[in-house]
């Protein structure tokens, strides 16, 4: 197969793709982003422990801490497409970032290293699944979306002990 041919498949793939979620019941989507939820609203509001934890051992680990629980907090009190779940994306992508960097810079050990790479993927897991299945209309995409939240949490909070 030549590299053409590869690129028209990738492009007919990434079109089919397209039209597939272009498809999906928009009213629902809407609707249940439309009202808050309190189920996210709560494990969104244990990062509250991390960030007081942090705030007497490291700055920068505080305020990722801090703009995370803002973020989040403002987008789950009226979730909705817009500013606020751009802003939420952009702080919790910041506070990813952060915590990676001074996990993988400041933690020494072997179990610790493996606890918080094992946390990774059950952070990416539990992630993926709430997205799929909320886009396929699964209401059980909470509880999935919430126990990535606690899993944050609890990553957050080992990292700043080890740190």
């Amino acid at each position: 197969m030549s590299k053409m041919e590869r690129i028209i498949l990738f492009l007919n793939l990434v079109y089919n793709l397209y039209n597939q979620f272009k498809n999906y019941n928009i009213n629902y989507i809407m609707s249940e982003l439309a009202k808050p939820n309190y189920y996210l609203l709560f494990s969104t509001s244990t990062f509250i422990f991390p960030m007081l934890y942090t705030y007497q051992k490291n700055k920068y680990l505080f305020f990722a801490s801090s703009i995370a629980l803002l973020g989040s907090l403002n987008h789950w009190r009226n979730p909705k497409q817009g500013c606020r779940r751009k802003i939420d994306l952009l702080t919790s992508n910041i506070a990813l970032v952060t915590y990676i960097y001074h996990g993988y810079n400041n933690i020494i050990g072997i179990y610790p290293k493996l606890f918080i790479w094992n946390n990774l993927f059950l952070m990416i897991y539990f992630y993926n699944n709430s997205y799929n299945k909320f886009y396929l209309q699964n209401k059980n995409w909470v509880y999935y979306h919430m126990l990535f939240h606690f899993i944050v949490t609890t990553s957050q909070t080992f990292i700043i002990y080890w740190v």
